[in-house]
């Protein structure tokens, strides 16, 4: 997941995650909803970096069959005709995958960080997730053989992905609150994959323990990262 910190850290980065849900930044002990007086202090502080990561639901298009023309088309298909309302669509290169990213972003929480810091960088949430998922992925490739697919549960989303060797196989996110909802995309991404019982692996990002002991129970190669 990307990290960052506080004014306190050494690097002096600050990430806001800003979704359905609200603000959250990330600091130590990890993703912290914001309150309105600690987005205010938060604010008038110095950072050297501020980036905002949507974590609204997003979508993924191959580099080569992409059309800014139908991002919004493809986007309204994916995620519902509503799921734009208020929002601004955004689209992220991510060269190392050849793919591109589609995620909403609220004006709102872009137009304030803005105004305080003019250097704001925006990203999609789940890009960088993607990203971070690749970096694991080359690692994992050269100690196992085996293909990986990753599963990821944020608020009332589940983020999937998988790769074939370092390519990118299939990449989404699914909007699902329910245990039984989560199980079905997670499950239906492997099999679509055709992944293998005892030769593949399912690596379960975060804590769902709800999720973990529904997936052993069809997935014995199973790990869980924190």
């Amino acid at each position: 997941m990307p990290a960052t910190g506080s004014k306190s850290l050494a690097d002096n980065i600050l990430s806001i995650r800003a979704g359905a849900d609200g603000f959250s930044f990330c600091g130590l002990q990890g993703w912290k909803h914001i309150e309105e007086g600690e987005l205010r202090r938060l604010l008038k502080s110095d950072y050297r970096q501020v980036r905002l990561l949507s974590d609204y639901p997003s979508t993924f298009i191959p580099l080569d069959e992409y059309r800014a023309e139908h991002e919004e088309v493809i986007y309204r298909l994916t995620f519902g005709e509503g799921s734009l309302k208020g929002l601004s669509l955004r689209h992220e290169a991510l060269p190392p995958l050849d793919v591109v990213a589609l995620y909403p972003v609220s004006p709102g929480a872009r137009d304030t960080l803005l105004s305080h810091f003019p250097d704001t960088t925006v990203h999609g949430f789940y890009a960088q997730t993607l990203l971070e998922c690749h970096a694991s992925e080359r690692r994992e490739a050269m100690a196992s053989a085996g293909s990986r697919l990753y599963v990821s549960t944020e608020g009332s989303l589940l983020f999937v992905c998988a790769f074939s060797g370092q390519t990118l196989a299939f990449a989404n996110t699914f909007n699902a609150t329910a245990t039984a909802d989560r199980l079905y995309f997670a499950l239906s991404a492997w099999r679509q994959l055709r992944m293998e019982e005892g030769k593949d692996t399912l690596l379960l990002l975060g804590n769902d323990s709800e999720l973990r002991q529904g997936l052993q129970r069809f997935i014995p190669n199973l790990r869980c990262v924190s």
